[in-house]
């Protein structure tokens, strides 16, 4: 590699952590903040906090996209190497955080806004669920990007190993979710009724 194409592989490198280490963030915070602050009332500082954050993962996204486009071009343009199980496992997983924020757009977001000046608790108990599993995909799935990008363990194994690892932990996460959830709802009866 030429040294200028060397300098800007690193410099995509480093955008594309920072929009990793963006989204991470965000989803954090919103996964693990906002649900402990609606179980008393949905208030018009959560709802734009989610808003804020929801904008921020889309841009976080957006950049993983453009900055991991970009750096497997240069891969396949500058390198002449191949797209590696390791980077169609990244891809799959990119693309179900992708999809998986769209319905968190359409499904949390949606239902929270509903429920204004109530208590999260008032969300049907099936809407909480299903807002429980597309959040715990949600972690599942930044999680498994953490993983697959930093654990050189993973770089020689073929897509049948590599799905075999992720595959089972995206899809038990959805489980997951949906009973944190259920025990949150249940929780905040009981506290409520105390």
């Amino acid at each position: 590699m030429e040294p200028y194409w060397s300098v800007i592989f690193e410099l995509t490198s480093f955008l594309h952590l920072l929009f990793f280490a963006i989204g991470i963030g965000a989803a954090g915070l919103l996964e693990f903040i906002l649900p402990q602050q609606m179980i008393t009332k949905i208030s018009d500082n959560s709802i734009a906090l989610m808003h804020r954050g929801h904008r921020l993962i889309s841009f976080a996204l957006l950049g993983l996209w453009i900055s991991g486009a970009s750096l497997a071009i240069m891969r396949l343009k500058v390198e002449n190497a191949p797209l590696s199980p390791k980077l169609i496992i990244k891809l799959f997983i990119i693309s179900v955080l992708t999809l998986n924020m769209i319905a968190i757009g359409k499904l949390v977001v949606a239902r929270i806004e509903e429920h204004i000046d109530r208590s999260a608790l008032e969300i049907p108990p099936y809407q909480f669920g299903t807002m429980g599993g597309v959040m715990g995909l949600s972690a599942a799935c930044w999680l498994s990007a953490l993983a697959i990008g930093s654990v050189a363990h993973f770089n020689p194994m073929d897509i049948k190993t590599l799905a075999t690892i992720f595959l089972p932990f995206l899809l038990s996460s959805i489980l997951i979710g949906i009973v944190a959830s259920r025990l949150l709802l249940w929780r905040g009866t009981m506290i409520r009724q105390s």
